[in-house]
């Protein structure tokens, strides 16, 4: 994926700010806390839990679902973050609390509106096109101050799940056909094995 821009408005401690990411080669991101008189608190990490949130619905330091809201404003929260995939552009938008658009999600691919049924739904259908979840995600492209997500401390089942999806390969299925060639050199040998005894016999 190839981040684009990212407004953010009424979200955590951001009012109304927009990012342009595109053709700035490597961005580096640096905040001022003009209580503090240093860069601490100063909202940098809340640009990746609003990227996070408009993909997933989830922040990478598990804030809760209206905790996502202005505490000041109250209301009207959304994030709006383009990127490039697989050839396409993409268009991503979640609110909550909207006015007008409520607790929507929505994206556009290419211009072309898509939002399903119910925003599970919307939610399913961009990730299968982006072909990524919330945990690929966190291992794969951001690494937040103070995740606890550690991929070295997962259980094998969740390391080789996770690894599945990095590498577009299906374990299960690959392993299932090992057995079975296994299987098969296993039945042929026996067949040579007793070929050798009947002619050794003679």
């Amino acid at each position: 994926m190839d981040f684009k821009s990212l407004h953010i408005k009424n979200f955590m401690s951001f009012g109304d700010q927009s990012f342009l990411f595109s053709g700035n080669g490597l961005v580096f991101i640096e905040g001022a806390n003009l209580d503090t008189g240093d860069s601490n608190g100063a909202g940098k990490s809340t640009i990746f839990d609003a990227i996070s949130w408009c993909l997933f619905g989830l922040t990478v330091r598990g804030v809760k679902s209206n905790d996502v809201i202005s505490r000041t404003v109250g209301k009207n929260c959304c994030v709006t973050l383009c990127l490039g995939h697989g050839g396409s552009d993409y268009e991503i938008k979640r609110f909550r609390s909207d006015e007008k658009f409520s607790d929507r999600m929505m994206f556009r691919v290419d211009g072309k509106m898509h939002e399903g049924g119910t925003r599970d739904i919307t939610q399913e259908d961009l990730l299968s096109r982006l072909k990524i979840d919330f945990d690929l995600f966190r291992c794969t492209v951001v690494f937040a101050q103070g995740d606890t997500f550690n991929f070295i401390n997962e259980t094998d089942k969740r390391q080789k799940e996770i690894l599945s999806k990095i590498r577009r390969v299906d374990f299960s299925e690959q392993l299932s056909g090992v057995r079975d060639e296994i299987k098969k050199v296993g039945a042929k040998t026996a067949s040579l094995e007793s070929n050798l005894a009947f002619l050794r016999s003679h």
